[in-house]
């Protein structure tokens, strides 16, 4: 069973970031293990990357979110704009 479909998201903003985040989603499945999903996001806070995942899905899902912060050369690299959300 594929895990629902989180509503569409954009890159924001112009200039690469210089923090990011990769968040993992954990999807409940009745009588199941959840489901897993992962992003990378280009944003300054935790706080703010995991509100950004958290809205991509509806909230009756109870989705679990845990965001780790990546380093200096793992953020450069990715070239992230401010605001954008990428699958992992």
């Amino acid at each position: 069973m594929h895990s629902p479909a989180p509503k569409d998201f954009n890159c924001v903003g112009m200039s690469d970031v210089s923090k990011a985040f990769m968040v993992l989603v954990h999807i409940p499945v009745q009588n199941r293990l959840p489901q897993r999903e992962s992003f990378v996001v280009g944003c300054a806070t935790r706080e703010e990357a995991e509100a950004k995942i958290r809205s991509l899905y509806p909230p009756e899902l109870g989705v679990g979110l845990f965001a780790l912060a990546l380093s200096a050369l793992e953020t450069e690299a990715l070239e992230l704009s401010e605001g954008e959300i990428r699958r992992w």
